[in-house]
């Protein structure tokens, strides 16, 4: 498994430097994939017989799990969609976002926006390194497939934001 992500990443150079944006690759076991990079040559997406996954920063329609959405000036650094990878069927996406904003305001926010969308919060835990938050669906069952993880961080004067949870298939 190690061996295609190294191939991957190998491939992800090559079409950054290439004028056609587009590399078909050897996904292994007689399948292969496509590697596609957006006009802005930082987001595109990687597709296999086997599914697609988005990535990049630049992501222009991030869909955002479950009900969540940025705290107000966060900035997208990151987005990852990865189809059929989630739970109940749906694509799992995970946002990484930054923003000056505090952790303990950053936390406040995502407890609220998660209670807002009906999620039930099934853990929350706060230090000074970080928060974590564990959201899940409501109901009797309180599916965690419905809900969100979201890690707060601080790093260098930013909070770090992660969002991960699971989205319809696209």
């Amino acid at each position: 498994m190690v061996k295609h992500w190294v191939w991957i990443a190998i491939v992800l150079c090559v079409v950054a430097c290439s004028p056609k944006r587009e590399m078909k690759f050897d996904a292994g076991d007689g399948k292969t994939g496509t590697v596609q990079l957006d006009d802005d040559g930082e987001s595109g997406t990687i597709s296999t017989e086997d599914g697609t996954v988005q990535f990049g920063a630049n992501i222009k329609n991030a869909v955002y799990p479950n009900g969540s959405k940025a705290y107000p000036g966060a900035k997208i650094v990151a987005f990852t969609r990865m189809a059929g990878a989630g739970g109940n069927g749906g694509d799992l996406v995970i946002i990484n976002l930054e923003s000056p904003a505090s952790m303990a305001d950053l936390t406040a926010f995502h407890v609220a926006e998660a209670k807002a969308a009906g999620l039930t919060i099934a853990a929350e835990t706060q230090s000074a390194e970080g928060s974590v938050i564990q959201a899940n669906g409501a109901g009797e069952t309180e599916d965690p497939d419905a809900g969100l993880n979201i890690v707060i961080s601080r790093d260098n004067g930013k909070s770090m934001i992660m969002i991960a949870g699971t989205v319809p298939p696209a």
